[in-house]
């Protein structure tokens, strides 16, 4: 592929991502709640249901709303051949999970879906996710069922293609956070270029638990 081409396909990704993203945004804008500013993110005054879905853990096991409630939940979108991103928000995850205090270590999940299916099976997932922390959930499935609940979080995902016949997947970077009734509650944004930092995460979790 040429230079040309390539650059002509990331421009288009950044343009569609940046497209359904913003979607997302004037749809979230049009609706009457107020925005609580936290340091690397928001907080929803006003929590947002999801609809069912039904996916995969890396263990074989089904994976659907059922499992995203019971505990505040983290979730992360990305894909395991990610060159970057991806491997650096899991490893700031891993280590907010164990900064965190012990009242809160027991009812806090770390959830990473992919947005990759196609290539991060359930046998993938298993073998990626120990490297950072074997708590960490992988979610994976048919690619519009992962694509579907992306979307109810504003998440977009658009292949870019490279040299070779591979692809990268270019992808709206947020961590989410939801509460113990698989509601909409928070979420974050990198600070520092596209890197989060698990210690602005956790001082903003703390607040958002009342534990500030």
């Amino acid at each position: 592929m040429s230079m040309f081409r390539r650059q002509s396909w990331i421009i288009v990704a950044v343009v569609v991502v940046a497209a359904i993203a913003g979607a997302w945004f004037l749809q979230s804008a049009s609706q009457p709640e107020t925005i609580v500013e936290l340091k690397t993110g928001q907080r929803y005054p006003e929590p947002k249901s999801l609809a069912g879905f039904k996916l995969v853990d890396q263990h074989g096991q089904p994976f659907t709303l059922e499992q995203l409630q019971g505990k505040w939940s983290f979730v992360f979108f990305g894909y395991t051949t990610c060159p970057d991103i991806c491997p650096m928000t899991l490893s700031e995850m891993a280590r907010l999970q164990s900064m965190l205090p012990d009242a809160l270590k027991n009812d806090t999940r770390f959830v990473f879906i992919s947005v990759d299916p196609e290539r991060d099976t359930v046998e993938q997932l298993a073998q990626y996710l120990p490297f950072f922390n074997a708590d960490i959930i992988g979610v994976t499935g048919e690619l519009d069922g992962t694509t579907a609940f992306a979307r109810q979080l504003g998440v977009a995902a658009v292949k870019v293609p490279q040299e070779g016949g591979s692809y990268l997947v270019d992808h709206s970077v947020r961590v989410f956070l939801l509460n113990p009734k698989g509601e909409r509650y928070a979420l974050f944004s990198p600070t520092v270029g596209a890197s989060f930092r698990a210690d602005e995460l956790l001082a903003d979790y703390l607040m958002v638990r009342g534990q500030n």
